[in-house]
């Protein structure tokens, strides 16, 4: 009974200094020498020691540089360029016989398909020409007058075996006697004449045209290709 009066007692102080504030004045009245005891035989704890947690790092971005190849410029293709076509006379038959002794002025005849046909056949540079120099004669019973006998050449300054073109540019030899020695044309028909055929400068070819002077039957013409040592008949009529 006592016991349990003095722990009421006890609990009743303990209240007042509780009320009052003053309870550790109390822990310093009654427990102070046990608290001492308590902290002297209670056992050291081990300080905790800090541990510093190494700082974050953030990645280090690493920035891929990509190699930009410099594009070649182009190579420019240089197109030739197609020279234009020159316009070409159609009264030609397409061949280009300007500035050829007989090419003008333009004689047209009704056989001038025949004609053209013949110049072929022999290969004859300028074929239009032929043509044209056989209508003049045919129609006129003359040579075009671009021709020149010898005497009217030399008379320029040309001499044989020379370039008549150096002198007389444009023209050809014509107009002069055919003596018809060999006897390959028919005799007792006229006077012969004869003609350089495609003569554009130089020497004087082997081809020529040869004609009787003043005939009635103008087509009485001849063509040789081989210095008069053949003759071919120029008659479109037949």
């Amino acid at each position: 009974m006592k016991k349990i009066l003095s722990i009421v007692v006890g609990l009743l102080i303990v209240g007042g200094f509780a009320a009052t504030g003053n309870l550790d004045k109390l822990q310093q009245l009654i427990g102070g020498e046990q608290t001492n005891q308590i902290q002297a035989t209670a056992p050291a704890q081990p300080a905790v020691q800090k541990v510093e947690q190494p700082a974050k790092t953030e990645p280090v971005k690493t920035t891929v540089v990509k190699k930009v190849e410099k594009k070649k410029p182009a190579k420019k293709i240089e197109v030739a360029k197609a020279e234009p076509k020159q316009k070409v006379n159609k009264d030609n038959y397409g061949y280009r016989d300007e500035g050829i002794c007989g090419s003008a002025p333009r004689i047209k005849g009704a056989f001038d398909k025949k004609l053209l046909s013949m110049a072929k056949r022999y290969r004859l540079q300028y074929p239009y020409t032929f043509v044209n120099v056989t209508n003049t004669v045919n129609k006129t019973g003359r040579l075009p007058k671009c021709y020149l006998t010898k005497r009217q050449a030399e008379d320029r300054g040309w001499s044989r075996g020379r370039d008549l073109w150096n002198s007389s540019p444009g023209h050809s030899i014509g107009g002069n006697r055919f003596g018809n020695y060999e006897g390959r044309l028919p005799k007792n028909v006229g006077q012969f004449i004869e003609a350089d055929v495609d003569f554009d400068g130089d020497r004087r070819g082997a081809k020529r045209l040869v004609f009787v002077k003043n005939s009635k039957n103008r087509w009485l013409q001849w063509l040789t290709v081989d210095h008069y040592d053949s003759f071919h008949k120029v008659d479109p009529t037949r």
